[in-house]
């Protein structure tokens, strides 16, 4: 069939609804944080926030985070949002792995780690995290909250550039991560675009960067 060892081969992508408001399709975990950019683009033009908002799509997230790394260089930015869903751990394969459910709402990471070869992770910047429960409360979405290990995000690295970019991580949750039939709850991710929408309409020149 001409396949040779070392060709490429990737998963034939899929998409289907399921029951309950949830859908079934091919790396969700990343195609998800598209979608929610793309509704996060439509509100915010049509009722502008008082602060600037850039909105990336990256690359290499999984290997070295270099796309998300060139975007803050590029634009300078004061703060950074990493939109990843969260794998759950509501399934008997992954029970006792962390207190995430589905159609729980929205998560956001209060820390991670990764010692496979980066010994990186993230703590969450205290003030991001204050305004996000503030936004929560005010749109009646209940926010799920995570501490991982083994995982990170582009947020690891983006703390790291210039003086320090405060940062946040938090998404819809999802199962069979990485996968090529993933699951997730449409209710978590319409709360978690309208969850972003709030916090940068929220945003003001008062906002306290320092992380302590």
């Amino acid at each position: 069939m001409g396949i040779e060892v070392g060709c490429p081969v990737c998963y034939y992508p899929v998409f289907f609804p399921l029951r309950n408001d949830r859908i079934c399709g091919t790396y969700l975990d990343d195609a998800l944080g598209m979608v929610q950019l793309l509704e996060i683009a439509r509100a915010l033009k049509e009722d502008r926030p008082r602060s600037t908002v850039h909105l990336v799509g990256t690359v290499w997230e999984e290997f070295s985070a270099r796309g998300a790394m060139i975007a803050a260089r590029s634009v300078k930015t004061d703060m950074a949002i990493c939109i990843l869903s969260p794998g759950c751990g509501d399934t008997p394969d992954q029970h006792g792995y962390n207190n995430i459910v589905m159609g729980g709402g929205p998560c956001v990471t209060t820390f991670n780690f990764h010692g496979k070869g980066t010994l990186n992770g993230m703590v969450v910047h205290k003030g991001m995290l204050e305004h996000l429960k503030k936004c929560a409360e005010a749109e009646n979405i209940p926010l799920q909250r995570c501490a991982m290990r083994g995982a990170l995000s582009d947020s690891a690295y983006l703390q790291l550039e210039d003086l320090g970019i405060p940062v946040l991580d938090m998404g819809a949750p999802d199962r069979y991560s990485h996968s090529p039939k993933e699951v997730t709850s449409l209710r978590d991710v319409r709360d978690t675009a309208l969850l972003l929408i709030r916090f940068a309409k929220e945003l003001g020149p008062d906002f306290r960067l320092e992380r302590y």
